[in-house]
C-alpha cells in the first residue's frame, strides 16, 4: 500500500503535511460547493449478503493500482469472534478505497466487502460493515473539512483545522475507535503543532529552539519516535539537497539540522560529514597516485600492477580495500552527472 510520508517541514511547508495526512489521498466524495456530504453508497449490513453487490452497485473489476500488491492491513477478531478495531483495519479500508477514480467507488466497496466476507465470520463481520458505513460517512465529511481549510501558512488555522478534525472523528467514531484508528497519527499531528510553536516561539533563540525540539521529540512513545526518525531524516535529506542546490553553506546546513533533528543529530551529522570528507580525501589522493603509475612508461603492465597493490594496501585496511572498487565506481559516477 501506497503511505504517504508524514513530513515535517517548516513552518511555510507544514500545510502541506495537514493536507496529505491520510494513508491514501483523499477521496472525492463531496462536489466543489456542497453544503452537504454527497449520497455514499452503503457498505453491505449483515442482512445484506456483502458477496453479491447491492442492486445499482458496480461489481468489482480488476484495477491496474492494486496488481502485484498485497493487501495492506489485516483482520484481527477476539476469542468470541469479535472484530478487533486497530489501524491495521484502517488501512486495509483505505487500500481498497484508493482505486476510486480508477473505478466507481460503489465498485472500490464492493470489493472490500468480498473481502471482509471472506475473511470474517459473525459477528466480527457485522461490525466490519458497520464500521466501514461510519468510515465513508468521516471521508466524506473530511472532504468538506478540506474545502473549508485550504492549504495556508497560519499556525492558527492549523489549530482550528485540528480542532475541527476532533469533532468530526467524534461525531462518527467513539473515543475507543478514535484511538485505535487513529491513534499514532494523533500523537504525530499533536507534536506537528507544538514543534510548530516551539519553532515560532519569538522568546527562544534558535538554539534553544533547537534543543526543545530534540526534547520534545524524545519525550514521545517509542513508536513515534521510530517513525520521526525516519521520516525527518528522509525529510533533511530532502531540503539539504535543495540548499546546497541553492549555495547554501556550512552554516545554513547546520542551521537546518538543528531545527529539525536537534543538536545531538546535528552533532552525530557533522561527525559523519567529517569522516565522508576523509574518505573522499584518500580516494582522490589514491586516484592520483594511481594515475602516476599508470602513466609511468618504464613500467610494464605487470610491474604496474604490483605498485598499485601496494599503493592500495599502504592506503587502505583490508575491510576498506574490498569496497574500494565501488567506492572509485561510485565517485565516478558522480563526477559523471
Amino acid at each position: 500500500m501506497r503511505r504517504v510520508f508524514l513530513l515535517l517541514l517548516p513552518f511555510a511547508a507544514v500545510a502541506l503535511f495537514f493536507a496529505a495526512l491520510w494513508r491514501s489521498a483523499p477521496m472525492e466524495l463531496a462536489s466543489p460547493g456542497a453544503e452537504s456530504p454527497v449520497e455514499l453508497p452503503l457498505a453491505s449490513t449483515a442482512s445484506q449478503p456483502p458477496t453479491q453487490a447491492a442492486a445499482g452497485t458496480a461489481q468489482p473489476r480488476s484495477v491496474s493500482s492494486l496488481r502485484g500488491t498485497e493487501v495492506d492491513g489485516r483482520l484481527h477478531v477476539d476469542a468470541q469472534g469479535n472484530l478487533i478495531i486497530s489501524e491495521d483495519l484502517r488501512r486495509l479500508f483505505d487500500y481498497f478505497l484508493s482505486t476510486q477514480g480508477e473505478e466507481p467507488l460503489s465498485a472500490s466497496i464492493a470489493r472490500l466487502e468480498q473481502h471482509l466476507a471472506a475473511n470474517l465470520q459473525q459477528p466480527a463481520l457485522a461490525q466490519a460493515l458497520n464500521l466501514l458505513n461510519s468510515y465513508l460517512a468521516y471521508k466524506a465529511a473530511l472532504a468538506h473539512l478540506e474545502q473549508d481549510f485550504p492549504r495556508q501558512n497560519s499556525l492558527q488555522a492549523l489549530r482550528e483545522r485540528e480542532q475541527r478534525l476532533q469533532q468530526l472523528r467524534s461525531q462518527w467514531f467513539s473515543r475507543e475507535q478514535q484511538q485505535a484508528l487513529f491513534g499514532l497519527e494523533q500523537l504525530y499531528q499533536d507534536f506537528t503543532l507544538a514543534r510548530l510553536s516551539l519553532l515560532h516561539d519569538n522568546s527562544l533563540d534558535a538554539d534553544a529552539k533547537a534543543a526543545a525540539v530534540e526534547q520534545l521529540r524524545l519525550q514521545q512513545p517509542e513508536e513515534l519516535q521510530a517513525l520521526l526518525n525516519v521520516q525527518l531524516h528522509q525529510d533533511l535529506r530532502r531540503q539539504s539537497q535543495a540548499l546546497q542546490a541553492q549555495g547554501g553553506d556550512s552554516r545554513a546546513l547546520r542551521a537546518l539540522r538543528m531545527e529539525m533533528v536537534g543538536p545531538q543529530a546535528t552533532a552525530r551529522l557533522e561527525a559523519l560529514d567529517q569522516r565522508r570528507a576523509q574518505w573522499q580525501a584518500r580516494l582522490q589522493a589514491y586516484q592520483a597516485a594511481r594515475l602516476k603509475i599508470e602513466q609511468n612508461q618504464g613500467l610494464s603492465l605487470a610491474d604496474q600492477q604490483v605498485q598499485i597493490t601496494q599503493l592500495e594496501e599502504q592506503h587502505f585496511d583490508a575491510n576498506e580495500r574490498q569496497r574500494l572498487q565501488a567506492a572509485l565506481s561510485l565517485q565516478q559516477a558522480r563526477q559523471a552527472n
